[in-house]
C-alpha cells in the first residue's frame, strides 16, 4: 500500500483553498451582523434565561465583541461619575467602550462595517478593561484593583489585570493573558493567513531549529526544511547572542513591517551551511499538513496519521476532507499529531473529536463551560442558558456550508502525539475523548495545561484574551492546569495522567515519517502496549505502507525565550453570538 505524498495531499487542498476561503469570508460576513474591528455593534445580550441553540455558545461570528450596550451590576455605592476611580467599585464597561486614545476611522476591511471608535483617552481604555475583567475574568477576585489613571500604557495596565496565584504544580495559574491587534487576529483565525516567513521554531538542546514550515510559504519556497539550525540572522550570531541583540533578533524572526527582508544562515541536517534571504509576506496557514498511511511489519493493522496544527476557521474544511480521505482507505487506527497545535476555535475541536469517535461519543458531553461565580446559570456573553455542549455532528459554517453531516471514523481508541505546544483547544480534544470513554494514548511530552478559554474582547483596535471559563468533560473532569502527562504505568495518579510514553521531539526526520521518534514510538506502543525500552534501540519496523533518535532535554533560557507562537492560535476561543 502506498503512502500518500505530502505534495499531492497539499495540492488537493491548495486547489480547493481559494473557493473555500471565499466561502468562509462570505459566511463570516453574514454572521457578523454589523461587527466592526474594534467593537462589533452587536450588543451583549441581557443575562436572562433562554433556550440554547443547537451550536450553543461556541458558534457564530468571531469578530463580534463585548459591546458598548452591555451592562452588569455594580456596587450600590457606585459614584455617579464613572470617570472617578474608587477601589472596589465598578461601572459597566458600556461607559468606556470604543472611547479610544487614537480612534480609527473608515471601514473594517474584514467586516465591511464602519469603526465605532470615538475620541477618548488611555484612561477610558483602561477603565474598559478593568470593568470587563471584574465581570468576566474567571479569577476576578484575585486581581489587584489599581487606578486606571496610573498606567499611561494600556498594554501594561492590561497585563496586571490577572491573578498572581500558582497552580498546585508551582506554575503560573494564568500564563495565557495576551493581546493582539484585532486586524492581525482576524487574519490569523478567520482567514487562515499569517504574516512572516511561515516558519515555526523550537529549542533543541540550546539550538534554535526549524520545527515546521508552512506549505507554499516564503520559507517553503526558499527550500527551508524541518531540522535546519539557525546560525545567524543578518549580523547577529546566535552562538554569541547577547541580551542587547535580542530585540533586533526578535524583529527579524517575527517581522511586522511589510516586505521586511533579512539574511538567514542555517546549518542543514547534512552539516552544510546555507545562506538565504527571506522577505516577509502573507502566508496561508494550513491546519492539516499531513495525512498518511502506515503499517508495521508483521501486522495487518492500517494506521492513519494526521498532522493537525491549528484550529482556525479554515480547519473545518481541511479536517473534513482529511477524515474523508482516511475513512475511504478503511484505516483501523488513528495517530493524531497535535504536538505544535496551540489551539483556536473550540467548535473545531468538537467537530474533530466527533469525526474521530463517531458512535462512541453519542450522547456524551464534549465540554461544559464554567464561568466565575457571577455567571453560574447564564452565559454572560451569549445570554444563553449554560448547558453542556455536545460533540458537533455537522458543519457550522466556518469554511463549509452549515448543516452538512461530518464523516466519522467511529474509533474507540486513538493515539495522540503531544508536546509542550499542545495547548487549549487541542487539550480539549484529549479531555473530551477520554471523558466519552474513548481510550486515549499519549506519546511525546506533557501538554501546556490550559483547561481555560475565552471570548475575545475587542476595543479600540486591540483584541484581548482574558480567561473567562474553564471546561469539564463528560465525567466532570477539567483539572489539568499542569498539563496532560504521558505515563507508562498501570496505576495512574490522576485523570491528568494518561497512558503512554514520554518521547523527545526528533528534528532529524520529517513529520509523518515512519522513522520520526514520536510517530515510531506511537506505532511501537500500539503493537507492544509498552514504551520502547531504550529510545535509540527499540523501534517499530516498517511494513508495506509506510531509528528513533534520543534528544535529551537541555534548555537554553535565551533561545527558549525566542521561540513563540502567534497569539490567537494558542488558545481556546469561543465564537461570539450573531
Amino acid at each position: 500500500m502506498a503512502v500518500l505524498a505530502k505534495e499531492s495531499f497539499m495540492n488537493h487542498f491548495s486547489s480547493s483553498r481559494l473557493a473555500a476561503s471565499m466561502l468562509v469570508i462570505a459566511a463570516f460576513l453574514t454572521a457578523c451582523g454589523g461587527g466592526g474591528g474594534g467593537n462589533s455593534g452587536s450588543d451583549r445580550p441581557a443575562t436572562t434565561a433562554q433556550s440554547s441553540s443547537s451550536a450553543n455558545n461556541v458558534v457564530s461570528s468571531s469578530s463580534s465583541s463585548l459591546s458598548s450596550a452591555s451592562s452588569f451590576s455594580s456596587s450600590s455605592s457606585t459614584p455617579a461619575d464613572p470617570q472617578v476611580w474608587q477601589a472596589g467599585v465598578f461601572h459597566s464597561e458600556s461607559h468606556y467602550a470604543d472611547k479610544c486614545a487614537a480612534p480609527r476611522t473608515g471601514v473594517n476591511p474584514v467586516t465591511g462595517n464602519a469603526y465605532r471608535d470615538s475620541q477618548g483617552s488611555y484612561i477610558d481604555e483602561n477603565n474598559f478593561l478593568r470593568a470587563v475583567s471584574h465581570d468576566l475574568y474567571l479569577w476576578y477576585n484575585e486581581i489587584e484593583d489599581v487606578n486606571p489613571a496610573a498606567y499611561s500604557n494600556v498594554e501594561t495596565y492590561f497585563q496586571q489585570l490577572k491573578t498572581a496565584e500558582l497552580t498546585p504544580g508551582g506554575n503560573e495559574k494564568d500564563k495565557f493573558h495576551w493581546s493582539q491587534p484585532t486586524d492581525v487576529l482576524q487574519s490569523n483565525t478567520e482567514q487562515g493567513v499569517i504574516y512572516g516567513y511561515g516558519i515555526s521554531w523550537e529549542n533543541d538542546r540550546g539550538d534554535m531549529v526549524v520545527a515546521l514550515v508552512e506549505p507554499y510559504s516564503v520559507a517553503f519556497n526558499a527550500g527551508i526544511t524541518r531540522g535546519m539550525k539557525l546560525q545567524r540572522v543578518d549580523d547577529i550570531a546566535l552562538a554569541t547572542l547577547s541580551s542587547t541583540e535580542v530585540s533586533r533578533l526578535m524583529t527579524a524572526l517575527y517581522p511586522s513591517q511589510r516586505d521586511a527582508s533579512h539574511v538567514f544562515r542555517f546549518e542543514t541536517l547534512d552539516n552544510q551551511l546555507k545562506t538565504i534571504t527571506l522577505t516577509a509576506s502573507d502566508n496561508d496557514l494550513y491546519a492539516v499538513h499531513e495525512a498518511r498511511l502506515h503499517q508495521v511489519a508483521g501486522s495487518r493493522t492500517l494506521y492513519g496519521y494526521l498532522l493537525f496544527n491549528t484550529h482556525h476557521a479554515h480547519a473545518e474544511y481541511e479536517l473534513m476532507e482529511s477524515i474523508k480521505w482516511l475513512k475511504e482507505r478503511n484505516i483501523d487506527k488513528l495517530i493524531l499529531d497535535v504536538r505544535y497545535n496551540g489551539g483556536g476555535y473550540l467548535d473545531i475541536a468538537s467537530q474533530l473529536s466527533y469525526m474521530i469517535s463517531g458512535v462512541f461519543s453519542e450522547g456524551k458531553v464534549f465540554e461544559k463551560m464554567i464561568f466565575n461565580d457571577k455567571h453560574t446559570a447564564i452565559n454572560p456573553v451569549t445570554g444563553e442558558a449554560l448547558v453542556p455542549v455536545g460533540f458537533h455532528k455537522t458543519t457550522l459554517g466556518f469554511s463549509v456550508e452549515p448543516g452538512i453531516a461530518l464523516p466519522t471514523l467511529d474509533l474507540s481508541e486513538v493515539t495522540i502525539i503531544t508536546g509542550a505546544g499542545t495547548c487549549s483547544a487541542s487539550e480539549s480534544i484529549i479531555n473530551a475523548l477520554a471523558g466519552a470513554g474513548v481510550r486515549v494514548t499519549l506519546i511525546g511530552d506533557t501538554t501546556c495545561g490550559k483547561p481555560y478559554g475565552a471570548y475575545m474582547i475587542d476595543n479600540c483596535g486591540t483584541s484581548y484574551f482574558t480567561t473567562q471559563f474553564r471546561g469539564e468533560n463528560s465525567k466532570g473532569f477539567g483539572d489539568y492546569s499542569d498539563g496532560f502527562i504521558p505515563t507508562n504505568s498501570i496505576f495512574l495518579p490522576s485523570q491528568a495522567h494518561i497512558k503512554g510514553c514520554k518521547v523527545a521531539d526528533d528534528f532529524s526526520e520529517s513529520l509523518g515519517s515512519f522513522d520520526e521518534s514520536r510517530l515510531n514510538a506511537a506505532l511501537y506502543y500500539d503493537v507492544f502496549r509498552n514504551c520502547p525500552p531504550v529510545a535509540s534501540a527499540a523501534r517499530a519496523s516498517k511494513g508495506p505502507v509506510g531509528s528513533p533518535v534520543s534528544l535529551p532535554g537541555r534548555q537554553d533560557a535565551l533561545i527558549s525565550d525566542l521561540v513563540r507562537s502567534a497569539p490567537g492560535l494558542n488558545d481556546k476561543l469561543a465564537r461570539h453570538p450573531q
